[in-house]
């Protein structure tokens, strides 16, 4: 199969729908020297709700589903949800410089 769905939602009990990474392998052939590639496009929307780690997991995850089906090459966009974190040491040059932009949140 060279398309699937990486459902990232959560258990039954979630509020949340549409968490998911998209996948498609696609073949690609050089017009003049008829050389192959392949390419496995992604496209997500991780969930703001889970700590990061749950997001790096499930694009680790995501990754390695690019290995399986055996593309040389991967494309991943999408709303990764990815925000700044404060290093809780106030000597940390980025917790001084950021005033109002830095905000914590779960690692």
């Amino acid at each position: 199969n060279n398309h699937f769905n990486i459902d990232n939602t959560g258990d039954h009990l979630s509020m949340q729908c549409g968490k998911a990474v998209n996948v498609v392998k696609l073949k690609m052939r050089h017009k003049v020297e008829g050389r192959e590639l392949s390419i496995c496009a992604m496209n997500t929307h991780m969930s703001y709700k889970h700590e990061t780690s749950s997001r790096m997991k499930a694009i680790s995850e995501a990754m390695a589903s690019t290995d399986r089906l055996g593309c040389d090459a991967a494309v991943f966009v999408g709303d990764f949800n990815s925000r700044l974190h404060c290093e809780p040491d106030p000597k940390d040059v980025l917790e001084r410089h950021s005033g109002d932009y830095c905000r914590s949140t779960p690692l």
